[in-house]
């Protein structure tokens, strides 16, 4: 049985986690580039199955300010993840959750893509922050359906690697692209 500190730990452990999984979306549609590095750690991967594989904070940090997002956002887009189930082991974790970015289409509230999210984090001097985000896209494929299976696999059972057989190699797009009747120009 878990000491009263360490259950104590482990509730602000998920708390924080939460933050920083949950601060993503206000932080991505607010392209509060800056603010990233609270979530993400330096050397963090956001692999989006089938739209880019970044490698590092900075490389995160150039989506946020690049034409495409910008646009996106500009046109009142909302990244929204639900509450995470995380598995914690230490100074490791991994968190489950779907993830949905609203947009619209000729003013209209929409949709624009819904996935799952496997998101592996770590707690270094400066918190938690995310070491690696996996995305891929809730269309039917096995590997989202592979993902979400593995919800109660915590770091003992998937260490994280780098990458995997789904992801895409770094500066290689995948076919999603922001929805062109959604982007409107940013003054």
């Amino acid at each position: 049985m878990a000491t009263l500190e360490e259950r104590l730990q482990a509730v602000e452990d998920r708390l924080e986690i939460y933050n920083v999984i949950s601060a993503y979306g206000p932080a991505v549609d607010g392209c509060d580039v800056e603010g990233m590095a609270r979530v993400y750690a330096e050397q963090g991967i956001y692999d989006v199955r089938d739209f880019a594989y970044m490698d590092g904070l900075a490389a995160i940090q150039a989506m946020m300010n690049g034409k495409g997002h910008r646009g996106l956002v500009g046109n009142g887009a909302a990244h929204v993840g639900t509450l995470p189930h995380v598995e914690l082991d230490g100074d490791r974790a991994i968190a489950t959750n779907y993830s949905i970015i609203l947009g619209r289409r000729h003013g209209e509230p929409v949709i624009l893509r819904l996935n799952i999210s496997r998101i592996y984090l770590s707690r270094g001097p400066n918190g938690w922050r995310i070491d690696r985000r996996i995305i891929d896209p809730l269309d039917g494929r096995e590997s989202s359906r592979d993902l979400a299976a593995r919800v109660f696999e915590g770091p003992a059972l998937d260490p994280g690697a780098r990458s995997d057989e789904h992801s895409l190699t770094a500066g290689k797009r995948g076919t999603w692209e922001t929805p062109p009747e959604s982007v409107t120009k940013i003054n």
